[in-house]
């Protein structure tokens, strides 16, 4: 079977490239996506088609960092049903426990892991290549929903140590201040955020008791 990905990854493709005088149900057809993706809850694409059609967005857009501007506004529900169990943790940790654990539910091509040190933490999405068009959006993609995934766990005021890519440094680094990162990288082997350990201790707020016991009974 073909590598997927949820198509609501997507959920903010549309508004994106209206929004830099593209025309969204071109981009689609030209990448053979069937424009349902973008409003039918829980589809899915191939992971191909998602490539081809984020590499034909910054294309066609003249943003080279159009996967950074698109997912500016995702979070955890940008994942689907996965990102409400993540929310419904007890903490920071756990949250990205029951992300990975589950993660294929999502995506079967990308691979996200968490490595745990003495004082600092790491989140990485890997891809079995870089090569192929594309790949540099959907790892922004990864990076952005990320960044703000633990922004929301971990307040506003939440900034990684470092973000990595992996593909080389763009001429404009201008695009990715909205990270919030002390410091960027590229050429690294995989998308990597770094941020203190002590973050995955960190206890979520809002949770809904009836929506846990209603998971827990799954």
């Amino acid at each position: 079977m073909k590598p997927y990905v949820r198509g609501g990854v997507l959920e903010h493709f549309a508004p994106s490239v209206t929004a830099l005088g593209g025309d969204p149900a071109a981009l689609l057809q030209a990448a053979d996506v069937a424009p349902e993706v973008l409003t039918v809850p829980g589809i899915f694409l191939p992971y191909a088609s998602y490539l081809k059609l984020m590499d034909l967005a910054a294309r066609e857009t003249g943003a080279p960092h159009f996967g950074l501007l698109m997912a500016r506004s995702g979070n955890a529900e940008t994942l689907g049903t996965l990102g409400i169990i993540m929310t419904q943790a007890e903490t920071v940790g756990a949250a990205w426990d029951t992300l990975i654990q589950y993660y294929r539910i999502h995506d079967t091509y990308g691979r996200v892991r968490l490595y745990r040190y003495p004082d600092t933490a790491m989140i990485s999405y890997a891809l079995p290549r870089y090569d192929q068009p594309g790949t540099r959006q959907v790892c922004d993609v990864a990076a952005e929903i990320t960044c703000n995934i633990m922004r929301r766990f971990c307040g506003s005021g939440f900034r990684c140590t470092a973000v990595n890519f992996p593909y080389p440094q763009p001429c404009d680094t201008h695009p990715y201040a909205a990270l919030g990162a002390e410091q960027l990288g590229f050429g690294a082997s995989a998308v990597e955020l770094h941020f203190p350990a002590v973050e995955m201790q960190r206890s979520l707020h809002g949770v809904s008791e009836e929506l846990r016991r209603a998971l827990d009974e799954l």
